[in-house]
C-alpha cells in the first residue's frame, strides 16, 4: 500500500508541472489567430539530466517536417560537446491518433530529420503531438546550469508561426534567469513575453509570428546541484587552462629566444672616439642619428632634445626664456638662415630661388659643415616644421605650440627611419622558429579539439592561421607609421595620450551601441550599463572633439590619426572575432588561442639585428660615449684628447644630451664652466641649458 502511494505521489509531482503549463498554453492571454499555425513546446528536466520534449503544432497541412538532431549548433550557447546528441523519437500522434513517422537525412545539413503525414486528408488543418528524449543537452557552467533550446528556427517554412514554449525543472531548481531571443540572429528582434508560475515553470511566449530565416531561442539558468552533471564543466576548465598554459609556455619560449639570441649585446669598447662618428654616406651623424641608432631604431624624448640643440648650437635656432609663465621658452631663427636651408623634404638639393644660384646654395651648404658638425635631413625638415612662415615668426614652446613640436619630432624620426632603417636586419632563423612553434601548438590545439569536441571545422582554423599570418606581416611592415603616430604623441604628454585613447575607444563603442543596436537587442553584451550613458557619451565625445582640435588646430589630426589606430586595432579585432566565431565554446580560452597567433607580431620588431655597417657605426658610437662619459682626464691622456675649451663643450653637449651623459660631460668642464648648471632630461630643461651657454 505504502509504494502505490509513493507512486501515485510520484506521478503527480510530474503531471502536474506539465497540466499546468499545458493549461497555460491552450488558454493564452493573447490567443492565436485560427488560421495561423502555432507551436507549442514543453521541455521536462529530469535529475538525471534527460530532457523529455513535448511538441505540440497546431493549424498545419497534412504534411510536417521537424529536426531530431543537433548539427547545427544551438545559438548562444558555449560547449559543442554538450549538444551533439540526437534526439530520441518516443511517441507520434496526428489528430490525436497514433501514426508511423518517416525518419530521414537530410543531404543538404546532414542532419535526421522526422516527417509526419495524417491519415485524415479531408481536414483542411491538422494538430500533432511529438515526444522525444534528450540527453547532454544541458551546460553546466562554474557557477550555474543552463539549457539553450532552439525552439524554431533557421527552417524555410512557409508562412508564419506563432510559437511558445515552457521549462519545467525538477523539485528543488530555481529559475534565476531567462533569456530568449525571436527574429533574426543580429538585429530586427520580436518583442518575447516570459514569466515564471507559481509552481516554478518558466514560459516563453512570442508576440509576433516567426517567418522565413528567423528562429526562436530560449535559455535558462538554475542552481547546481540540482541536475546531475555529466562532467562537462571539468572539461570545459581542463581546456581553458590548457590553452593558458600552452601560451604561458610559448611566451617564455619566444622570450627566452629573444633574450639569448635576439638581444643585441652593446658593444664593448676599450679605444675612446673623440668625434662623432660618419654615417655610411660619409657624412658626420647627428646628436639625432647617433641616439636613433643607439635606441635601435627609436627617437625618443633625448634624442629629440639633442637635435634642437644641435641647431642651437649651429646657431641656426636661438633659445630664449626662463621657462616661467611670465616668460616662456621661445625658439626663433632668421629668415637668413632659413634661405640656406633647402626645403625639399626628400633630402635632395631644391632649384635656385631669388639670385642665388645651385651651386652657391651648395657652397654654403658645405660652409655649415666644415664650420661645425653640420645638420642632417631629419634637422632639417625640424626646422621647416617648426618655422614653416616667410619670414620665421618666434616659436613660444607652450601648449598653443605643443602640436607643432610634436610634428616637428614625427617628421625628424620618420627622416631618419628612411635614412637608417636598412641598418637592422630581421633575424629570420629565429622568426621562423616563433612561427613554427606558436602556429604549431595552435593547429595541434585546434586538431585535439575538433576530434574530441567537435569545434570548429580544420578549414576555418586553417583559415584563420593563414588570415592571421598576412596580418602579421601587413602590421610588420606598416609599423612604422604606428610607431610615427606614437612618437608624435608622446611628445604631447601622458595625460593627452590617454585621452586620445579613449577617443579612439569612443569611435567603435558608438558605432555598436548607438547607431547598429537597438533596443531589441537589449541582451547584448553589456547593452544596459552603454545605454544608460549614452547621452553622456556623445557629449564627452564631443567635448574630446573640441578639445583634441583646440589642442592640434588640425582637423586631419583629430579624425584622420583615430581612424588609423582603428584601423591597426581592426587587424586583432578580426582575428579574434573569427577564433570567437570558429570556437565559441572556450571563452576566456579564445584569447590565449589568439595569443599564440598574434605572439610573433609583438616579438617580430625586437627580433631585428644589426648589419655589418650598424655593428660598426654602434662600436664607434660606444667609443664616442666613453669620451664624454669618462670624468678623469688621465684616463684619455694616452690617446690625445682635445683640448677641453668652451667650444668643445658646446659642440659635443648634443652628442652628450643624446647618450644621456650630459652631466658627466659638463663635469670635466666645472672648472671653465662653474656657472653652468645641468639637469637633464626634458625638451624643456635642455632648451634651458642652451639659453644659458647662449648667455655666456
Amino acid at each position: 500500500m505504502c509504494r502505490v502511494i509513493l507512486l501515485l505521489l510520484l506521478w503527480a509531482g510530474l503531471y502536474c508541472p506539465s497540466a499546468a503549463a499545458f493549461g497555460a498554453e491552450g488558454q493564452p492571454p493573447a490567443a492565436s489567430s485560427p488560421a495561423m499555425p502555432s507551436c507549442f513546446v514543453f521541455i521536462q528536466v529530469a535529475p538525471d539530466g534527460v530532457l523529455t520534449i513535448t511538441e505540440r503544432l497546431k493549424g498545419f497541412g497534412p504534411i510536417v517536417e521537424r529536426p531530431l538532431s543537433s548539427g547545427a549548433r544551438i545559438y548562444g550557447s558555449l560547449a559543442p560537446f554538450v549538444q551533439e546528441s540526437d534526439m530520441e523519437l518516443v511517441s507520434v500522434k496526428a489528430d490525436g491518433k497514433p501514426v508511423t513517422p518517416s525518419v530521414y537525412v537530410n543531404e543538404q545539413d546532414n542532419n535526421r530529420y522526422v516527417r509526419l503525414a495524417a491519415r485524415d486528408t479531408s481536414l483542411p488543418v491538422h494538430e500533432y503531438t511529438l515526444t522525444y528524449k534528450a540527453r547532454e543537452r544541458i551546460l553546466f557552467l562554474s557557477d550555474v546550469d543552463r539549457l539553450d533550446w532552439d525552439i524554431w528556427g533557421k527552417r524555410f517554412d512557409k508562412g508564419p508561426v506563432r510559437l511558445s514554449c515552457a521549462i519545467s525543472l525538477p523539485k528543488g531548481a530555481t529559475v534565476s534567469k531567462q533569456w530568449s531571443r525571436l527574429g533574426n540572429e543580429t538585429v530586427g528582434h520580436k518583442p518575447v513575453t516570459q514569466w515564471i508560475n507559481k509552481d516554478g515553470v518558466a514560459f516563453f511566449r512570442g508576440e509576433a509570428p516567426i517567418v522565413d530565416r528567423e528562429h526562436f531561442v530560449v535559455s535558462v539558468e538554475w542552481n547546481k546541484g540540482v541536475v546531475a552533471s555529466d562532467g562537462s564543466e571539468e572539461t570545459l576548465s581542463i581546456v581553458k587552462s590548457s590553452l593558458w598554459g600552452l601560451f604561458a609556455l610559448l611566451l617564455l619560449l619566444c622570450g627566452g629566444l629573444w633574450f639569448k639570441f635576439g638581444k643585441d649585446p652593446r658593444p664593448r669598447v676599450s679605444i675612446p672616439l673623440f668625434y662623432p662618428p660618419l654615417g655610411p654616406d660619409g657624412k658626420t651623424l647627428s646628436p639625432a642619428a647617433v641616439a636613433y641608432i643607439r635606441d635601435a631604431a627609436m627617437l625618443t624624448s633625448r634624442g629629440f632634445s639633442a637635435l634642437l640643440l644641435n641647431l642651437a648650437t649651429q646657431k641656426l635656432v636661438d633659445m630664449t626664456g626662463t621657462g616661467s609663465r611670465k616668460d616662456p621658452y621661445v625658439l626663433q631663427t632668421s629668415d637668413e638662415i632659413l634661405k640656406r636651408v633647402p626645403a625639399d623634404d626628400a633630402g635632395s638639393e631644391s632649384k635656385a630661388t631669388g639670385e642665388e644660384s645651385s651651386q652657391q646654395k651648395r657652397r654654403i651648404w658645405e660652409d655649415l659643415l666644415k664650420a661645425g658638425r653640420g645638420f642632417d635631413l631629419a634637422e632639417r625638415l625640424c626646422l621647416r616644421r617648426l618655422f614653416p612662415a616667410r619670414p620665421p615668426q618666434p616659436l613660444e614652446v607652450g601648449r598653443k605650440s605643443a602640436w607643432q613640436v610634436a610634428e616637428a619630432r614625427a617628421v625628424a624620426y620618420e627622416a631618419l627611419a628612411s635614412q637608417y632603417r636598412d641598418m637592422w636586419q630581421l633575424n629570420g632563423g629565429l622568426v621562423s622558429m616563433m612561427f613554427i612553434l606558436c602556429y604549431g601548438g595552435a593547429i595541434l590545439v585546434q586538431g585535439f579539439l575538433w576530434l574530441n569536441f567537435g569545434a570548429a571545422d580544420m578549414a576555418a582554423v586553417l583559415a584563420v592561421t593563414c588570415l592571421t599570418l598576412g596580418f602579421t606581416y601587413v602590421v610588420h611592415r606598416w609599423s612604422q607609421y604606428g610607431i610615427s603616430i606614437w612618437v608624435r604623441w608622446q611628445e604631447m604628454g601622458v595625460i593627452n595620450m590617454i585621452l586620445l585613447g579613449i577617443y579612439v575607444l569612443l569611435w567603435p563603442v558608438m558605432l555598436v551601441y548607438d547607431a547598429i543596436l537597438d533596443a531589441s537587442m537589449a541582451d547584448f553584451f553589456l547593452y544596459q550599463f552603454m545605454h544608460s550613458w549614452q547621452a553622456a557619451r556623445s557629449l564627452l565625445w564631443l567635448g574630446l572633439t573640441a578639445y583634441l582640435f583646440w589642442l592640434t588646430r588640425d582637423i586631419k589630426a583629430v579624425f584622420l590619426i583615430p581612424l588609423k589606430i582603428l584601423g591597426f586595432l581592426l587587424i586583432f579585432f578580426v582575428v579574434g572575432g573569427m577564433v570567437f566565431v570558429a570556437n565559441s565554446f572556450m571563452g576566456s580560452g579564445n584569447l590565449a588561442f589568439m595569443g599564440m597567433l598574434l605572439l610573433p607580431m609583438f616579438f617580430m620588431p625586437l627580433m631585428k639585428r644589426p648589419a655589418q655597417k650598424a655593428e660598426k657605426l654602434m662600436a664607434e658610437i660606444e667609443g664616442l660615449a666613453l669620451y664624454l662619459g669618462t670624468a678623469e682626464a688621465s684616463r684619455l691622456n694616452t690617446f690625445n684628447p682635445p683640448e677641453r675649451t668652451p667650444e668643445e663643450f658646446h659642440r659635443f653637449l648634443p652628442y652628450a644630451v643624446a647618450l644621456g651623459l650630459e652631466k658627466a660631460w659638463g663635469a670635466q668642464f666645472a672648472n671653465s664652466l662653474a656657472d653652468l648648471q645641468f639637469r637633464g632630461g626634458s625638451l624643456h630643461m635642455m632648451a634651458q641649458y642652451e639659453h644659458r651657454m647662449q648667455g655666456l
